[in-house]
């Protein structure tokens, strides 16, 4: 715990019905393009080491694994994929594709069958 500065938290979800690409200096053409099934970052966070130390849950009774006690955890809520796909919770999804030749500014709607991917970082 000493030899870390903080958390890094990176959640991921798979956007689809994609059909339009936005250029962003004229708002009001659309380019038709091909149904494009990517990955969009729902969630960038960090939590500095400072910050820590108020958000620590303690175990009543510590978990054993890998030959070590485990006694505390941090608790982190997200929505699922599908609470995120039907309540939409007023987020716009625009993402940039590229292919190619073509950088697309494509919008999208977060698939509700799809894995949320978690990624996880010690800083």
């Amino acid at each position: 715990m000493n030899n870390i500065g903080g958390y890094s938290i990176k959640v991921k979800g798979k956007v689809i019905n994609t059909s339009a690409a936005i250029d962003p200096t004229d708002p009001e053409s659309d380019i038709l393009v091909n149904r494009v099934d990517d990955y969009i970052y729902l969630l960038n966070w960090y939590m500095p080491k400072e910050e820590l130390k108020n958000n620590i849950q303690w175990l009543s009774t510590p978990l054993y694994l890998n030959s070590k006690f485990y006694d505390r955890y941090i608790e982190i809520k997200l929505p699922s994929a599908q609470d995120i796909a039907v309540n939409h919770r007023n987020i716009d999804y625009i993402y940039r594709y590229v292919d190619d030749e073509n950088t697309y500014y494509l919008r999208g709607t977060i698939d509700k069958f799809s894995n949320l991917i978690i990624e996880f970082a010690t800083v």
